[in-house]
C-alpha cells in the first residue's frame, strides 16, 4: 500500500468517526428533554487509545450539570418497542438477559431503532477476558480472576433463556441467514457482544422508576453478568458512558431524579480539562476483566486472592492432622466466618500485619495452629480481634503466601524485566497466539499480585525475626511460645523452618 492510499484511509476512518460523533450529537440534542451544557464537548481521543471522552470548553462549578437525559430515553428493557411485543416472555428473565435481549433487537434493526445513532457509536470488539484466547489467558496463569469470567456458564444459561426466544421469533431478530445453525452461531456472536456492552457501559437503574421491581431477579449464570449481589435493573445511559473513567481524577457523578438521569461536576473543572466519571474502588484485575484494560491509576486498589485449600495443604504438609484441619474448616464455614478464599489488598504505606491481614484470613490460620482444646469457633471472631498475630501463625501465612506465588508462571523480576522491554524501543517476542496488548495488560495485572505477596512476605519476614530474637533472648517467652505450639506437630512451621524459606525460596521468587 502506498503512503498516499494509506493517508487517504486515515482520513476516511477520521471523517467517519466524526460524522458518527456528529449524527449522536444531533439525535441526543433532538430528543424532547434532554438538556446539554454548551460547556462541554465529545472529543476523539483515539490517538490515546480511549476512543471518545468529554472535555470542558469553559470552566464548570461543583454541582453544575453537565447533561440531562430523560428516562423515556434511557436503553432499558421497558423502553424497548420490543417489551410490548412479547411482554409474557420477559417474564421469566433476570434484568441481565432482558437488556442483552433488547440490544440485539435494536441493534439488528439499525436505522429503525430510536437509539441506533447512540448504537453506532459503541464497539463491537472488545479486550475483555470473555474474549481472549486460551493462550492469552494462560498468561494470566495463577491470577483468580480467571475464574471469574463465566464464558461456559453465561453460553448455558442462554441456550436456555435467550436464544429459544430470538429462535423461535426470527422475524424480530433478522439475521443474515435462516439456517438453525448460522443462526445459533450468530446469536451467540451477539449476545457475547451485547453482554459486553452492558458490562462496559451500562448504569445500575432504579427498578421502580422502570415498572420492572417484580421481575425475575435471579442469577443468570454468568459470573461476568451478575455483579451485584441484587442484581440490579441496568440501563444504557447516553453520553453518560462517553465519559472515560479515572480512579484520582474523577469530577463527576450520574445522578437519579424522578424524570431525569443528570450527570453533574462533584468538583470544580477547569477549561480545557477532561470530565471523569469513577468505577469505584475496582482491582486492575476486574478492571481487565470488565472493561478490557488496565492503568496505573487503579493499582492502589490491586488485590490477591489466597484460597483456604492452599493454607489448609501448607498446613498438613507441616505435620497437621488433616481430618483435624477439615473439621476446623467446617465449623467455621458453618457459622459464616470464612469463605473458600481471602482477598488481601494492596497495603497501604505504613500498615501493620494486623492491618493488612483479613479477619477472616487470620481467623483460619489461628483455627488451624490453636490446640483442639483451646478452639472456640463462636468465640474466634473476636479473639482474633482482639489479639495480635502469633508466631506460629506469622510462619504457616509466610509459608502459604512462598507456595501461592509458585501458582504464576513468572517471577516478579522476570515480570518487571518483560515490561521494561515492551515499553523499549526493541521488538520484544511475544508468546505464540498473543497480542502485545493483552500480553502487557495481563503482565500488568500478575505483576500487581505478587507485587502484594511480596510485600506482605516481607512484613511477616520482619515480624519473625524480630519474635524470634525475643524469645531467643528470654526465656520466660520461650517457655510461653513452646506452651502456645504444644499439639502441633514436630514438623510445624516455626521459626526454624520460616528461616530457610525466608533465605532461599522466597528470595528467588
Amino acid at each position: 500500500m502506498s503512503l498516499v492510499m494509506a493517508e487517504e484511509q486515515t482520513e476516511n476512518a477520521a471523517d467517519h468517526f466524526q460524522g458518527l460523533s456528529s449524527n449522536f450529537l444531533k439525535w441526543f440534542k433532538s430528543n424532547p428533554g434532554t438538556r446539554l451544557s454548551t460547556k462541554i464537548t465529545l472529543a476523539d481521543l483515539r490517538s490515546r487509545g480511549a476512543g471518545r471522552g468529554v472535555f470542558t470548553n469553559a470552566a464548570i462549578s461543583t454541582g453544575e450539570e453537565l447533561f440531562a437525559i430523560p428516562r423515556n430515553l434511557v436503553l432499558h428493557t421497558t423502553n424497548s418497542e420490543l417489551y410490548s411485543k412479547i411482554p409474557d416472555l420477559f417474564a421469566e428473565l433476570g434484568p441481565w438477559d432482558s437488556l442483552i435481549l433488547v440490544l440485539i433487537y435494536e441493534y439488528l434493526h439499525r436505522d429503525s431503532s430510536p437509539w441506533f445513532p447512540y448504537l453506532q457509536l459503541l464497539p463491537t470488539t472488545f479486550d475483555t477476558l470473555m474474549f481472549w484466547t486460551p493462550a492469552e489467558l494462560l498468561e494470566l496463569q495463577g491470577s483468580a480472576v480467571v475464574d471469574k469470567i463465566g464464558k461456559e456458564s453465561a453460553e448455558e444459561n442462554w441456550n436456555h433463556t435467550i436464544f429459544p426466544i430470538m429462535m423461535e421469533n426470527e422475524a424480530l431478530f433478522p439475521l443474515s441467514t435462516e439456517n438453525a445453525t448460522d443462526r445459533q452461531r450468530q446469536l451467540l456472536q451477539l449476545a457475547h457482544m451485547t453482554g459486553s456492552m452492558i458490562m462496559a457501559y451500562a448504569f445500575d437503574l432504579d427498578a421502580d422508576s422502570y415498572g420492572n421491581s417484580d421481575q425475575n431477579a435471579a442469577d443468570e449464570g454468568d459470573s461476568d453478568l451478575t455483579e451485584d449481589e441484587d442484581n440490579p435493573t441496568k440501563g444504557m445511559v447516553a453520553f453518560a458512558d462517553m465519559l472515560n473513567a479515572d480512579a484520582h481524577r474523577n469530577n463527576a457523578r450520574l445522578f437519579h431524579e424522578d424524570d431525569f438521569l443528570i450527570m453533574k461536576a462533584t468538583k470544580a473543572i477547569g477549561a480545557e480539562e477532561e470530565v471523569f466519571n469513577d468505577y469505584g474502588p475496582l482491582p486492575r484485575s476486574d478492571l481487565l476483566r470488565m472493561y478490557g484494560y488496565v492503568t496505573d491509576n487503579y493499582s492502589t486498589f490491586d488485590v490477591v486472592e489466597i484460597s483456604a485449600d492452599l493454607i489448609e495443604n501448607v498446613a498438613a504438609s507441616s505435620g497437621m492432622d488433616r481430618s483435624y484441619l477439615i473439621q476446623k474448616r467446617r465449623d467455621l464455614e458453618s457459622l459464616g466466618l470464612i469463605d473458600d478464599a481471602f482477598v488481601i489488598v494492596r497495603p497501604e504505606s505504613g500498615s501493620t500485619l494486623d492491618e493488612i491481614i483479613p479477619v477472616d484470613l487470620r481467623m483460619l490460620i489461628t483455627a488451624f495452629c490453636q490446640p483442639g482444646e483451646n478452639f472456640h469457633p463462636s468465640k474466634l471472631s473476636q479473639n482474633v480481634k482482639e489479639s495480635s498475630l502469633a508466631l506460629s501463625e506469622a510462619c504457616l501465612l509466610f509459608t502459604s503466601i512462598t507456595n501461592r506465588l509458585g501458582d504464576y508462571k513468572s517471577s516478579l523480576q522476570e515480570d518487571l524485566d518483560i515490561l521494561e522491554k515492551l515499553k523499549s524501543k526493541d521488538n520484544h517476542p511475544l508468546p505464540d497466539g498473543v497480542s502485545h496488548k493483552r500480553y502487557e495488560m495481563a503482565v500488568q495485572v500478575r505483576k500487581g499480585e505478587k507485587e502484594i505477596l511480596q510485600q506482605v512476605m516481607q512484613q511477616l519476614r520482619d515480624f519473625v525475626d524480630a519474635h524470634t530474637r525475643q524469645i531467643a533472648g528470654d526465656p520466660a517467652k520461650r517457655k510461653r511460645n513452646e506452651i502456645e505450639t504444644t499439639g502441633l506437630s514436630k514438623k510445624r512451621l516455626m521459626p526454624e523452618q520460616f528461616n530457610s524459606f525466608s533465605t532461599s525460596e522466597a528470595h528467588d521468587q
